[in-house]
């Protein structure tokens, strides 16, 4: 029974390192930084974890975190800067671009500018003069494009279309 105890307490090492390693490789985070307009990885993102510890993405856009952290906040000059925890570094990672961002926006009340006012006038007159001077030839090219009324003959033809359609595919 003396020859098993070195047996075992290897044994019992070799388990105790395997389940450390295990701990330290689920401490770390692998993923790829993805472009979410354009479904592109990013190359050079800048991942600095909770413990201030910095790590880059490579030419394939593969972020490896080798070192233990809870949270870790992606930087890129070209798109929006994002905090993510361990958990959302599996697989994928998408960042927005800057470009699709709006920085402010205004919005004007009842008086905009002098410039809606001059616009008005100058609407006016030219309505005015339209009036003086009517065309000598009245032909309204819209008009070709509105909808006309159906006549007797295409409503009916509707109605029937309408009616097999109520046949085929139940009225509800």
């Amino acid at each position: 029974m003396h020859y098993y105890w070195p047996i075992l307490a290897s044994k019992l090492l070799i388990l105790t390192t395997a389940i450390l390693a295990q701990q330290y490789v689920f401490a770390q985070g692998r993923c790829v930084i993805v472009d979410k307009e354009t479904g592109t990885p990013i190359r050079d993102v800048k991942a600095y974890t909770d413990k201030e510890e910095e790590f880059t993405t490579d030419y394939r856009g593969v972020l490896v975190i080798d070192k233990p952290f809870d949270s870790a906040t992606l930087a890129h000059p070209k798109f929006l800067s994002r905090k993510v925890d361990k958990t959302e570094l599996k697989d994928t990672v998408w960042l927005l671009p800057k470009a699709i961002r709006l920085d402010e926006v205004v919005v004007w009340g009842v008086k905009r500018s002098p410039m809606d006012a001059m616009m008005g006038s100058i609407q006016a007159q030219l309505a005015a003069e339209a009036a003086m001077h009517p065309p000598v030839v009245g032909f309204d090219f819209f008009q070709m494009f509105r909808k006309k009324p159906l006549n007797k003959k295409a409503r009916k033809k509707n109605e029937k279309l309408l009616k097999e359609w109520d046949e085929v595919y139940g009225k509800k």
